[in-house]
């Protein structure tokens, strides 16, 4: 999807609360794995950092999950990463999947070894809230439990929204596919379907 020449930005992880992005220019792709040419490097870049770049498709932003393989500097040589996508490209404009709120089921997650809230789930991702903090980019591991059944895997970070002084919403992307048993994938899928058929339920009631 990228090609030489193309600007591609990257959300700093010292800025995850706020939509700072770091200007890049494409310089090659070799199998997916970008070269990148920076004015300068900013503080707190660092090697097998998790982070998200952004970058333009067909008139649309996309945001796609990524790690910087490494950081190469030379004499009188602007800087340059390598990064390595670890996730899909998505739309950075509108939510990849209908997502429907849990809040109305109690449901909770196991997030980052932490039971949190669930607040709404899709079929690719889910929203939770927590005091921990994370940064854009990071990848953290995930038990989601339905129908008696657990489903593990891992998220990545995409969106964060501060809600008071102790807690915070972490917009979580799977980074699986498919929908192999047990797999958070696979969990996400059925929870979703399962809680619009509850929405719908009850509306059902409500008109009735």
């Amino acid at each position: 999807m990228l090609e030489p020449g193309y600007e591609m930005f990257l959300q700093k992880p010292s800025n995850a609360s706020r939509h700072a992005l770091l200007p890049m220019q494409v310089l090659r792709v070799e199998n997916e794995v970008c070269i990148v040419e920076l004015d300068e490097l900013a503080a707190g870049l660092e090697n097998d950092l998790d982070v998200v770049v952004y970058f333009e498709h067909n008139r649309r932003f996309m945001k796609q999950a990524a790690r910087i393989q490494s950081i190469l500097l030379e004499d009188d040589a602007l800087p340059q990463m390598i990064i390595e996508p670890t996730g899909k490209p998505i739309d950075a404009e509108s939510r990849q999947c209908y997502r429907v709120s849990t809040v109305m089921n109690d449901r909770t997650v196991l997030f980052n070894h932490e039971i949190c809230p669930l607040l709404d789930v899709s079929a690719t991702g889910y929203a939770v809230m927590t005091s921990q903090e994370l940064k854009i980019g990071q990848q953290t591991q995930t038990v989601l439990a339905h129908n008696n059944q657990s489903y593990a895997g891992m998220a990545c970070v995409q969106s964060i929204q501060v809600l008071d002084n102790q807690r915070t919403r972490y917009g979580m992307h799977c980074m699986e596919h498919g929908h192999a048993k047990n797999k958070l994938a696979a969990g996400l899928h059925q929870l979703n379907m399962a809680t619009q058929r509850e929405q719908l339920r009850r509306m059902s009631r409500k008109t009735g």
